[in-house]
């Protein structure tokens, strides 16, 4: 018979918990860096489109300072998204 130290097992309970722990943390994680990603895209995108709106009608320009205030959102956002990336990888400082 396999006979095991009362040790060992609240070892393996501890090490079993702390797996747990562990996993919900990386779901967390993951989780939090998913949604970082989608407001990274959405935010500079959604600003840009409604700045320019809001010029163009203020300024009779319509639609060239929405579409240049696009392409700026764009640009923020891609910058953004490499910033992100970079962190991740360890190459950000």
């Amino acid at each position: 018979m396999n006979k095991r130290n009362p040790e060992e097992e609240k070892d393996a309970g501890a090490g079993g918990e702390k797996n747990k722990k562990r996993q919900a943390f990386e779901f967390v994680r993951i989780y939090a860096l998913a949604s970082t990603i989608g407001f990274q895209i959405a935010v500079p995108i959604v600003v840009g489109i409604l700045g320019g709106r809001f010029l163009d009608r203020k300024f009779g320009t319509e639609p060239w300072l929405l579409i240049i205030c696009l392409f700026l959102g764009l640009a923020a956002s891609i910058a953004g998204l490499v910033k992100i990336i970079q962190n991740i990888f360890g190459e950000g400082k």
